[in-house]
């Protein structure tokens, strides 16, 4: 099982090392998706342990004006978790939606 601290270690060096400009997140969506999202018990604590690294993670790059994109699918309930609803009223962000099949990038 993975625990907060290995998680603020990754991002102590992804932030202070590697210094990137944008962050591109693609957490899995298995647990989000259409089928299960009627079995609240398949969600594990490593995967609100996965939404708190990206959502906090998100947070740290808007505070050093950089840029970041997160990929899941558009019927996913990942957009529907209370930590990236309020990640994206926080922030005032702007949520786009692209579908990947209709551009061919699938």
């Amino acid at each position: 099982m993975t625990d907060w601290r290995h998680c603020a270690a990754v991002q102590w060096f992804i932030f202070e090392r590697i210094r990137p400009r944008i962050l591109h997140f693609a957490p899995p969506c298995t647990h989000y998706s259409r089928l299960v999202q009627h079995k609240p018990d398949v969600v594990t604590p490593e995967d609100d342990l996965l939404v708190k690294f990206v959502t906090d993670s998100c947070s740290r790059q808007l505070k050093r004006r950089g840029h970041f994109s997160i990929e899941n699918p558009r019927d996913s309930t990942y957009w529907s978790l209370k930590p990236i609803i309020d990640l994206v009223q926080a922030n005032k962000l702007h949520v786009q939606q692209l579908d990947m099949c209709h551009c061919d990038l699938i």
